[in-house]
């Protein structure tokens, strides 16, 4: 790596990172300067009824690990449901996906359709942060 920031490593404690309030709260963890512009990591909290719109990146793969509530993850046309607590999922660069909160009764009251949180480390070749 190149880039000085990449070879010192970084820590970014829970509450930490670069907060952007779209649909979601979104926090970057680990930015593309971070890692020589190879990857990020950014953490999302999903309203309740969020649901991405139907879209695809060129040049970034994203792998999702849902670490509160649950999701509806689809990638190619492929709906997986639920996605639930310490699951992970992986979106190929090019491919259609989308996502959001799950509303599924068998998960707790509190986690009930209301919320998922969860981790998505993808290229940042696509997003210039």
């Amino acid at each position: 790596m190149s880039n000085n920031a990449a070879q010192k490593g970084k820590h970014s404690s829970p509450g930490e990172g670069n907060i952007y309030a779209k649909a979601n709260e979104v926090i970057v963890k680990i930015t593309g300067a971070d890692t020589d512009n190879t990857f990020e990591v950014v953490e999302e909290n999903c309203k309740p009824g969020f649901q991405s719109c139907l879209h695809y990146h060129i040049k970034a793969h994203e792998t999702f690990y849902v670490f509160e509530g649950s999701a509806v993850f689809q990638v190619g046309g492929i709906c997986f449901t639920p996605v639930r607590v310490h699951a992970s999922i992986f979106h190929p660069e090019s491919r259609t996906r989308s996502w959001g909160a799950n509303v599924d009764d068998l998960q707790p009251r509190r986690h009930r359709g209301d919320v998922c949180r969860h981790a998505c480390a993808h290229t940042s070749a696509a997003y210039g942060r």
